[in-house]
């Protein structure tokens, strides 16, 4: 299970300060509910890519003694199951969607670098394409019930 959990304002400044930060413990766990039986579980290594290069961050870990499933607490500026940095990831949707960018000004937009590749690019467009269709309906029922 994951977290997503600010930590500062770029992943140059979470990579160096990572053995002074402090990390929050959830009070409840997010898979069973049980309150105050989360533990700390240690950090695993993770890679993540700007359009420059990879960068090796660790990511905090809690233990459930109730469930015994881990959770992590993943840095904002990540997303889970994506190598690249949700600010790249965002400018490549940015650029599509609202710019309505080709596919040679996207490249252009990230040369000289060779990352990320294009069919890395179409994929999170298509996804995104994909779940904007199932998000809508749930978007707008929720700002419905909000008051102004």
């Amino acid at each position: 299970m994951i977290i997503l959990a600010a930590f500062g304002p770029d992943v140059q400044h979470y990579q160096r300060q990572f053995a002074q930060l402090v990390f929050a413990r959830p009070k409840t766990c997010p898979r069973c509910d049980a309150a105050d039986h989360l533990i700390g579980h240690g950090s695993y290594p993770r890679s993540v890519c700007d359009h420059n290069e990879a960068l090796a961050i660790r990511v905090k870990r809690f233990l459930c003694t109730m469930c015994r499933h881990t959770i992590s607490l993943l840095p904002s500026f990540c997303l889970p199951y994506r190598h690249y940095l949700a600010g790249v990831i965002q400018r490549v949707l940015d650029l599509r969607f609202q710019k309505q960018a080709s596919w040679a000004t996207i490249r252009r937009h990230f040369a000289p670098c060779e990352l990320p590749v294009l069919s890395t690019c179409r994929a999170w467009v298509h996804t995104f394409a994909c779940s904007a269709e199932q998000a809508l309906p749930r978007l707008l029922q929720q700002l419905a019930t909000w008051q102004r």
